[in-house]
């Protein structure tokens, strides 16, 4: 599964014209030892700043997988959790009825 980190590039300065004509500089991943001039691929969002990259349909598949199965398991621990809640409060209250009962019996 991707990490999000590029070990393979180096940041590096890169300018660009958008097509308003604006200039925009930010810092990117590179190859190393590229020459300046070189071109690369920068991601930008609505106001011309750098981004990063958008994830892959894998990637986001296996984020949403991972997602559903963790809102899964939330859903049985609560379910759990409040079953184990409900039986200690009924075992709490038969106890306290024989205690009750022996000690009516006692008398």
């Amino acid at each position: 599964m991707a990490t999000g980190i590029n070990y393979d590039r180096v940041k590096a300065k890169v300018r660009w014209v958008d097509g308003d004509g604006a200039a925009h500089a930010a810092k990117a991943g590179v190859m190393p030892g590229a020459r300046a001039g070189t071109g690369v691929t920068v991601w930008t969002d609505g106001q011309g700043r750098g981004v990063s990259a958008p994830v892959s349909q894998a990637e986001a598949t296996a984020r949403v997988a991972l997602a559903g199965a963790e809102v899964a398991m939330a859903g049985c621990f609560l379910i759990l959790g409040g079953g184990l809640s409900v039986r200690l409060s009924v075992e709490r209250r038969a106890t306290a009825r024989r205690g009750e009962e022996r000690g009516r019996r006692a008398s």
